[in-house]
């Protein structure tokens, strides 16, 4: 396929998209749903990285997700969506970030604060100890600033310690990944961590029980919505990055809380 076929296709694709959306929205309106979205950023940033995501489009992400959703904590959308109440006309929406990135606190705090907009921030523990990631060239949060964006009111959470597959480590990595992360995260913020965010995504279904008894109360994972009867270990979300625009943020967001596709 030529580069001139791939982007009518694209732009095919992209369409068909947001007229789903606009279908969801009514459905929402109309109908109901019991489903909840949680949405997963890592960067919000000017970074070439695909996860970095700009202020400017993350600032207008937030500002209709305050106008026309309901953002909630992410503990308080498991407890809603496993309620199995119908929501009508506003989706239910949390907001939540991964890895522990110094824009963190320049960029995607102040934002979120202007709306009054909560989230849970999932911190790799080991990233606050070096002073850039250079994979992606994007400074790391020093433990300072995890204090000061728990201090701020924000949730923080565990994404493990050194960021590894977690469905590829024997029961003993796992706990030494899953309690240190935690301790650390505890230290630096005098709170309890009991939210943790899978590196990648993957995990292994048998090891929930290690999740639990390592003191975390819920678990997020790949892609999906939150409805009744979801695993708490293994809590679906929408990633959002650079290349999906405005109006395909929107269209997503609502489909996903209509249908769960």
């Amino acid at each position: 396929m030529n580069i001139r076929k791939f982007l009518c296709v694209n732009k095919f694709i992209n369409a068909a998209e947001i007229s789903i959306g606009v279908l969801a929205w009514i459905w929402l309106r109309c109908i109901g749903s019991r489903r909840v979205v949680l949405l997963a950023y890592h960067s919000i940033s000017y970074s070439p990285w695909i996860h970095a995501v700009s202020p400017e489009l993350f600032s207008l992400q937030m500002n209709w997700l305050k106008k026309y959703t309901k953002p909630i904590p992410v503990s308080e959308a498991l407890v809603t969506a496993r309620s199995g109440q119908i929501f009508m006309r506003r989706p239910i929406v949390g907001i939540t970030f991964d890895d522990g990135y110094a824009d963190w606190i320049e960029h995607a705090g102040p934002i979120l604060q202007s709306h009054l907009l909560p989230a849970t921030f999932f911190v790799v523990t080991s990233f606050t100890l070096v002073t850039s990631v250079p994979q992606i060239g994007l400074s790391p949060m020093q433990p300072e600033l995890v204090s000061k964006l728990s201090s701020q009111g924000f949730t923080i959470g565990s994404h493990t310690h050194l960021h590894h597959d977690l469905s590829n480590c024997s029961d003993t990595e796992l706990v030494n990944e899953l309690t240190r992360s935690r301790n650390i995260l505890e230290h630096l913020t005098g709170k309890n961590v009991s939210e943790l965010s899978y590196p990648k995504g993957r995990f292994r279904a048998s090891s929930f029980s290690i999740v639990e008894q390592s003191g975390y109360k819920l678990a997020v994972a790949g892609h999906g919505s939150v409805t009744y009867g979801v695993p708490i270990y293994a809590i679906p979300r929408l990633p959002i990055t650079k290349d999906v625009s405005f109006r395909l943020f929107r269209a997503r967001v609502l489909r996903l809380a209509a249908w769960g596709f």
